[in-house]
């Protein structure tokens, strides 16, 4: 038997958890799974504690090695390895059994430690299970030579097989399989865009399925979507029978993606086993326009297209219900103030049944007295608190008011009003704070809702210097349903809500600071980032144990709508339950109250932690960017225009990097604050409930993240430093090119300038002969044979005296062509003179301006030339004109960005 990996062991021995149990299946449906996958070296947890499934070459030979952990207290656990099958002595189970009591040895020695540590609480507290939730089947299934698979097909139901269908439309044409050498063996449906179409075939009546609100991830965006866990569940029982095979891959945006396939078992279920009547309403529900309808994302919406036929999906349109809620915040949180406001009595005078929901819901849980504690961490700090303390007006004599998330665009106008007729109003009012450490507050949430709709939101803010923001609420009424009986269905369409009012809460209150961080995080959408449920209620139907409710069944798939994907459960004292999952957790106990702080320090660093997981993807991003960056530096001679690009991301990343230590210093300082307030170095246990939720691992796994995403960042930085000297490099061999070029060009300059030269002298010359020619026409006009030189008088004044005289004429001659030649250089000295007589004038004031007035001004003038040149988003203009009453010319420049 090949031996675990050191991480399983590390893991093993270094966190000690309660005893676990998991929910039982029949030892037959055991049996049939371990030998369905076959696959070496992986690992399962299986029941009725945790298991290991380990294959060796004596598995093939129809022996297994099971690794279980005896269901004993803690101070009594020992590991001991379980043989099922039929021994053969062979040399392998030989091997097998030397490597079996290796592991045995090293077990039950880390036990021995564990129980040192916990010789104290194990005495006052009684061990309980932990009822963990059975790990699903690898994410890819490889086919193997032979099918493995036998699972009852019987338990098959109609969504099962619709649904099998429904993925063998997009990933196989009929009569094709996997050994088919074509492209279509390579065609996987991605898992949002299948959940997309079940949630529209469960509103043409395809599908038998609930569905209720969840946030998703799109790209980089978080938008809530209608999902059926009901779905979810068939496609896990599916993949679990080997019906179906799922690829993990990653996104460009550094997100884990889920892709299915058709396996073998599956086709040959579809050929076998398939009713008609399912084939032809599925058939029927795909077949669009131009063939099946393809599922896309345009940015805002899911859009089904076929054959250039689009139309828009309503899986991004939450149905809303109507509710009522008080505020509430943990008594562990105030210290004094006045009372939260009580809506009970309002509740009970305008209870109303209307709501949107297009789906007949079938409910299986339900909750009496219920509170609702939505958890998120925001980068915060003491200069922070205070100034959120001043923003809310605690210390003010009148406190409160209203608030909105709106931008006051202008304003120096005299009024201000809303647009697109959408008045977000938020009632704000103090109850206790300490300006540097917390600030408690009311919110009354006044949005618009859609007609029949009758929400009271009205809910408690808890703001922390450490960051913990705490939105707690009272549900009051959900529908014609006052304070008991709350249905989990409804519940989350309230908790969608909650989370997107409260965002929208925090982005009036919080500072541009702050929002610059958490968009630097969330990519500009910090609006639709993930929250935490903590669901405190007083009773539960139907009254079952922990492990009853993580039945795979209609009853966890509820549970997974408000707490995500479902861990574990347990019993606790005095009859509470506790279910946690993970975006939150379920705690049911007739005394809540009492619990309340060691909830509140788990949500705490739940909250933290579930940041840590977004800026630890942010990393990844980063990253990404990084090597973009690096490619294009070694491509430049590509493409010299990449240059001002590289600078841009070059510069991009400098300030995330920047931003993001900033973040991870508010992180550290957190952390410190949790530990501070909560000592956790003691092993022992304050109560039964820290035991389940185990702070202390959670607080070192949190830790741990945070060391981890600080050497992320300082090799991001690394990589950076090394980016920018190699963007120096390239900088300085386009200096060097460009000195060249530069050179090279003033030589051809001074080649030019020379020519230039010569060519002025024998303009002058030329200008001179010409003055000359031209004197000498002058005269020749004056004096030459026409019908003047016979005249009296130019016989007697001109050609006697002048040309019959010798050397008169041409004396003349010459004097005329000086007095003419130096006449033309003074008109062209008074022309230079002119032309460089010009003062220019240069300002530079760097104002905004309004664009409408400064239109108007221009109209008035002599507009001469006009000059429009873009860059991106940004345009410059330049306009000329003259002044009427003066020679004055003026240039004028603006930007419009």
């Amino acid at each position: 038997m090949p031996q675990l990996s050191a991480s399983i062991l590390s893991s093993l021995s270094t966190a000690e958890k309660p005893r676990v149990a998991t929910r039982k299946k029949p030892q037959s449906e055991l049996s049939s799974r371990v030998a369905k996958h076959p696959r070496s070296g992986e690992l399962h947890r299986d029941e009725p504690a945790r298991v290991f499934q380990h294959e060796s070459k004596s598995c093939r030979n129809n022996k297994e090695h099971v690794l279980s952990k005896r269901s004993s207290p803690v101070e009594n656990r020992e590991w001991h390895f379980e043989s099922t099958g039929t021994d053969t002595d062979n040399k392998d189970s030989e091997d097998g059994d030397d490597s079996s009591e290796e592991l045995l040895r090293a077990l039950n020695a880390s036990a021995a430690r564990r129980r040192e540590r916990h010789k104290h609480s194990s005495s006052c507290f009684e061990s309980r299970p932990l009822h963990f939730r059975s790990s699903a089947p690898s994410s890819v299934q490889i086919p193997a030579e032979e099918s493995h698979s036998v699972w009852n097909r019987e338990n098959l139901t109609d969504d099962h097989r619709t649904l099998l269908y429904l993925i063998s439309k997009y990933t196989f044409r009929s009569g094709r399989c996997l050994e088919d050498e074509d492209a279509e063996q390579y065609r996987w449906i991605r898992h949002v865009p299948l959940m997309v179409l079940i949630f529209e075939g469960i509103t043409s009546d395809i599908f038998n399925y609930d569905y209720a609100p969840a946030a998703i991830l799109v790209g980089t965006r978080r938008t809530y979507c209608n999902i059926s866990q009901e779905g979810k569940d068939d496609i896990d029982d599916l993949r679990e029978a080997g019906f179906i095979y799922s690829l993990k891959l990653m996104s460009t945006q550094q997100r884990a993606l889920t892709a299915y396939q058709l396996s073998d078992d599956g086709v040959q279920l579809l050929s076998e086993r398939l009713p008609l009547q399912i084939k032809e309403t599925v058939d029927k529900f795909l077949d669009g326009p131009g063939g099946l309808w393809n599922v896309f994302w345009n940015g805002e919406a899911f859009v089904l297209e076929s054959g250039g036929i689009m139309k828009t999906s309503a899986v991004t349109d939450c149905e809303d219900v109507s509710y009522a809620t008080s505020p509430y915040i943990p008594r562990c949180l105030r210290c004094g103030g006045r009372p939260t406001s009580d809506n009970f009595q309002k509740a009970a005078q305008q209870l109303s049944s209307h709501d949107n929901i297009k789906d007949d819901l079938s409910e299986v849980i339900h909750l009496d007295n219920v509170r609702v504690l939505v958890v998120e961490w925001i980068p915060f700090g003491v200069n922070q608190t205070v100034a959120m303390n001043e923003r809310v007006g605690s210390s003010e004599r009148i406190q409160g008011g209203f608030f909105t998330a709106a931008k006051d665009v202008d304003p120096e106008e005299t009024y201000f009003e809303f647009k697109d007729n959408s008045e977000d109003l938020t009632v704000v009012t103090p109850l206790d704070s300490a300006s540097t450490r917390y600030l408690n507050f009311e919110a009354e949430i006044r949005y618009p809702e859609d007609e029949g709709i009758v929400q009271l939101e009205h809910f408690g803010v808890h703001v922390h210097t450490s960051g913990s923001i705490i939105y707690g609420l009272q549900v009051e009424s959900i529908l014609n349903r006052l304070k008991n009986g709350m249905s989990l269905d409804h519940l989350a369409r309230l908790l969608v809500d909650v989370h997107s009012d409260s965002s929208k809460l925090m982005k009036g209150l919080m500072s541009t600071y702050q929002k610059s961080l958490m968009d630097i995080v969330f990519y500009g959408d910090a609006q639709n980032r993930d929250k935490l449920n903590c669901i405190i209620a007083e009773k539960v139907s139907p009254e079952l144990s922990a492990s009853a409710f993580l039945d795979k069944e209609e009853k966890e798939n509820e549970l997974k709508q408000i707490l995500g994907e479902t861990k574990y459960s347990t019993d606790l004292d005095n009859g509470a339950i506790l279910v946690v999952g993970s975006q939150g957790l379920l705690f049911v106990s007739s005394n809540p109250h009492e619990a309340e702080a060691t909830l509140i320090s788990y949500m705490t660093l739940a909250g933290i932690d579930l940041f840590v997981r977004d800026f630890f993807i942010r990393t990844f991003v980063l990253d990404e960017q990084l090597k973009e960056i690096r490619g294009l530096i070694n491509t430049y001679n590509e493409d010299p225009t990449r240059i001002p690009l590289i600078r841009k991301l070059l510069g991009e990343t400098s300030h995330h990097i920047a931003v993001l230590e900033e973040i991870l210093q508010f992180l550290m300082e957190a952390l410190s604050s949790f530990a501070s307030n909560k000592d956790l170095g003691d092993a022992t246990y304050q109560n039964e409930l820290e035991r389940a939720l185990d702070l202390d691992h959670q607080y070192a796994y949190v830790l741990e993240r945070i060391h981890d995403l600080k050497k992320t960042l300082v090799g991001a930085k690394t990589k950076q430093e090394n980016l920018r000297d190699m963007m120096d490099v390239v900088t300085e061999n386009e200096q060097f090119r460009i000195q060249e070029n530069l050179q090279a060009n003033t030589k051809s300059l001074e080649d030019v300038f020379r020519a230039n030269e010569r060519a002025s002298s024998s303009l002058e010359m030329m200008q001179i002969i010409l003055s000359g020619s031209l004197a000498f026409d002058i005269l020749d006009r004056l004096t030459g044979e026409w019908s003047v030189a016979e005249t009296w008088w130019a016989s007697k004044y001109i050609v006697e005296p002048l040309i019959h005289t010798p050397g008169v004429w041409f004396a003349l001659n010459l004097f005329l062509w000086f007095l003419l030649g130096y006449g033309l250089y003074l008109l062209s000295c008074y022309l230079s003179d002119k032309a460089q007589g010009v003062l220019m004038v240069r300002l530079k004031p760097n104002w905004k301006i309004s664009l409408k007035r400064l239109k108007g001004f221009l109209k008035k003038k002599d507009i001469k030339e006009e000059e429009v040149s873009a860059d991106g988003s940004n345009r410059i203009y330049k306009t000329t004109w003259e002044e009427e009453a003066s020679p004055t010319k003026y240039d004028l420049k603006y930007y419009h960005i």
